[in-house]
């Protein structure tokens, strides 16, 4: 994203109390300068080069000293949305080769990040709705106070009624690795319950519409998802699917009880669907499947259903955004 003699300066930077002294010190240290405000409350950097430099203030009714006058520096970069997948890759590796490996990846996104003894550092991708749409996609590398972002998460995840996580699926390291700087203590916030079904929908569309965009660019930690979505009744029905790879391709699956009935009747070895190198708009192809077949189970609403999700290799899938509670063996 930026040069790697900058990128290691910013990634290791000391942003002392988050005040604009401390936020024009260090984007003096990296060539760069510090400009005006916009109606939004940031403050624009001007720096040369291929790339987008922003300071987000605090906002101005935000009094609870969580942060100083600053919440976050980003550095935002547009490419070609063909070349996206490719561009996250190479960024991902040059934060790597500086921090190590991230303590969490997810999506939608996809993003990695960090959370080290001062800050937080974010590599993000855009989503892959505003992939499809537009022509021109962004990389983004955010750094954010850790203490201020996490009292923030913690009181919106608390106390904030309409307040969501950030991510739609989280992974975790399984063993996290204090000599590359990430922290134990990182805290998992629970989706809340899906209200109707128009909200479930959107879940689920969004989770799998992001899982075939995410995995592939993430696959040296998360690869592979499996998620199985049922009636809380108990009743013989099912809806699962497999996010993966197989001889080298990516794959995806989405089954049913009654597919399975049928293979069976037929005496067929697989069952269901199976894309090759889907895309996000299989993944919203099988979302409309796995809802086609829900609704035959006449429910009245997502709180009649459970799921269950893993990852069996790679990071621990912990946190997957249904909106429903999960199903009980």
């Amino acid at each position: 994203m930026i040069p790697t003699e900058q990128l290691t300066a910013l990634l290791q930077a000391d942003l002392g109390a988050w005040g604009r002294d401390d936020v024009d010190r260090v984007a003096t240290g990296l060539g760069w300068r510090l400009g005006a405000d916009d109606k939004w409350r940031t403050t624009l950097v001007e720096a040369d080069g291929p790339y987008q430099v922003r300071a987000d203030r605090r906002r101005s009714w935000d009094d609870r000293g969580y942060f100083g006058e600053y919440t976050s520096l980003e550095v935002r970069r547009e490419v070609a949305a063909e070349e996206h997948p490719d561009a996250y890759r190479a960024a991902l590796a040059d934060v790597v080769a500086v921090l190590g490996d991230p303590g969490l990846v997810g999506g939608p996104g996809p993003w990695a990040r960090w959370r080290l003894p001062q800050t937080i550092v974010e590599l993000s991708g855009a989503e892959p709705a505003r992939v499809a749409a537009y022509p021109r996609s962004h990389l983004a590398l955010t750094v954010m106070p850790r203490e201020g972002t996490e009292s923030d998460d913690r009181q919106n995840g608390e106390y904030a009624e309409h307040w969501a996580p950030f991510y739609s699926w989280r992974s975790t390291a399984p063993h996290p690795n204090p000599a590359h700087g990430t922290l134990l203590g990182m805290m998992t916030y629970a989706h809340r319950p899906a209200e109707d079904w128009s909200e479930f929908e959107r879940n689920l569309s969004e989770l799998l519409a992001t899982l075939p965009v995410d995995l592939p660019v993430l696959d040296g930690y998360a690869w592979e998802v499996t998620w199985v979505i049922e009636p809380a009744d108990g009743r013989d029905e099912y809806v699962q699917g497999h996010f993966g790879t197989r001889q080298g391709d990516r794959l995806a699956v989405i089954e049913t009880r009654n597919d399975w009935r049928r293979a069976s009747e037929r005496s067929e070895e697989q069952a269901g669907v199976q894309i090759v190198n889907p895309t996000a708009q299989d993944g919203l192809h099988i979302a409309e499947l796995a809802l086609a077949e829900i609704y035959t189970w006449n429910l009245i609403g997502p709180d009649e259903l459970r799921y269950r999700a893993g990852s069996h290799n790679g990071y621990r899938l912990d946190a997957f955004g249904l909106g429903l509670n999960w199903a009980d063996d």
